[in-house]
Order: structure tokens, then sequence, then C-alpha cells
């Protein structure tokens, strides 16, 4: 077996993180862990997409007893899922990581995290740090709000978007280049603690704007600042971004604005 092993491929991140292996060469095994809470349309017709890549396999649960395959968790795409969700996920990695001699795994553990002041965040994070322990090498790499294909009810974005509170200090990359950025970071390092960002720190105020029709940094509530621990690297969107942007006002009839 060679490549990576994606625990969920087929949410907003995943996804994109899957197309991205594929298309550079790599092999990527699918294993179920999460399906089951993702909209079931969308599954399929991205299922239609995946089936097409021969390097595209889905796995079950039951993998080798050793294993030095570089593991990537995208609990970004789990955010606003429920806390029964959570226990049912994380019971069913802990199955799967009981079968395996993963505390001194050769290869990482790949934790896609999101990023930002809201309290979920942290309670994920935190819910989740069980993965962490047991493995040598952990790369956590931390995710802003993504916008971009896939939107649905579950995204970061819909509900930063729908909650009662909009946050001043949020950050937004445009999918793709968030992407890119992983999957530059997963081939380049083994360890350690990564917050992308977006080189155009006013991304989400245009996006806010846009889809909602707050025009400044004025119209927020204040938030506390929040400082990443960990190296931060400052992304600057493709042209593909640029062009998705200025299309993003076909979401307002999603918002009914």
């Amino acid at each position: 077996m060679d490549g990576y092993i994606l625990f969920g491929s087929f949410g907003q991140l995943g996804f994109e993180i899957c197309e991205q292996l594929l298309n550079n060469g790599y092999q990527v095994n699918h294993v179920n862990v999460c399906d089951d809470y993702e909209d079931q349309e969308i599954i399929e017709e991205k299922n239609l997409m995946l089936g097409r890549n021969a390097n595209f396999k889905r796995m079950g649960e039951n993998l080798e007893r050793f294993i030095n395959v570089p593991m990537i968790i995208p609990l970004y795409d789990w955010l606003f899922y429920d806390e029964n969700q959570w226990e049912m996920i994380l019971k069913k990695l802990e199955q799967i990581f009981a079968r395996l001699q993963v505390k001194n795994a050769s290869a990482p553990i790949i934790l896609l995290k999101a990023s930002g002041p809201d309290q979920r965040i942290r309670s994920m994070n935190h819910y989740f740090r069980v993965i962490e322990q047991k493995f040598c090498k952990t790369l956590s790499i931390y995710v802003p709000i993504i916008y971009g294909k896939w939107f649905t009810e579950t995204s970061y974005l819909y509900h930063m978007l729908m909650g009662e509170k909009i946050s001043k200090n949020a950050d937004a990359i445009y999918i793709s280049d968030a992407g890119r950025t992983i999957v530059d970071l997963m081939l380049h390092e083994e360890k350690g603690e990564f917050y992308i960002r977006n080189q155009n720190k006013h991304r989400w105020h245009e996006c806010l704007y846009m889809l909602t029709g707050i025009k400044s940094q004025t119209d927020f509530p204040e938030d506390e600042t929040v400082n990443d621990p960990g190296k931060v690297i400052f992304v600057n969107e493709t042209n593909d971004g640029e062009r998705f942007f200025d299309e993003i006002k076909k979401l307002q009839t999603i918002f009914d604005l």
C-alpha cells in the first residue's frame, strides 16, 4: 500500500485534498468513518468523479497491523457535526488504531483542523486530542474559513454567516488555494503546527460585504485577537480564487439577501 490514507474523502476539505493528491499522482485510500453524516446526493456525485481515477481506493476498517502510510484526518469537515456524531467517529478511529501499532509509527498522522475564535473549534480540538497522543509524528494544519466548491449547510462558511455572531477577526481563503498549501506541507513536513492565512487580510470582510451587506470592520462586534502558536503560512490566492470570488454573489440566493 502506498500514497495516503484519508479518513473521509467526501467532505468539503477532504474531497479537495483527495482530488489534489490524485492529480499529483498519489494513491488515496479512503476509509469511511463519516460518510453517513454528509449529504448523500453530493457524495454520489463526488464518488462518480473519484471513481474514474484508478488511484482512488476504498478500504474497510481492518487495516494492516503495521502501517507506515501517512494518515489524514479532516477534522475541519466535522466541525458542525453534533457531539453524538463526533463520538461515533472517534469510536471508529479508536477501534481502527487499536488494531494498528501506531505509537512508534514512522509515518505522521496529519490533522486538518479549523482555526478561529469559535468555542466549538476549541472543543473539537480538545475532543480529538486522544488521536494525537497515539502518534510520535503529528502534523497539524489549521485552516481558516474556506469558500468555494461544494458549499453545504455543514460548512464552516455557512455557520459563520448564519450564526448569531459574525466574527470580526475571521480569515477566509479559496478552497483550492488552501488545498494546494496543505498538500505542499504534507509533502515537505513530517510534524509541527502550521496555520494557513490569506495574504489578503481583508478577504473575509469582502466575503461578508458580498453576502450580507456588512460594509466595514465597524459593523462587527469586538472579538479577542487569536494568536497562532505555530508557524503561519501566508497564501496568495490564484486567479481561480479571484474568479470564483467574483461569482460568490450567486450564494446570495441561498441566504435570500
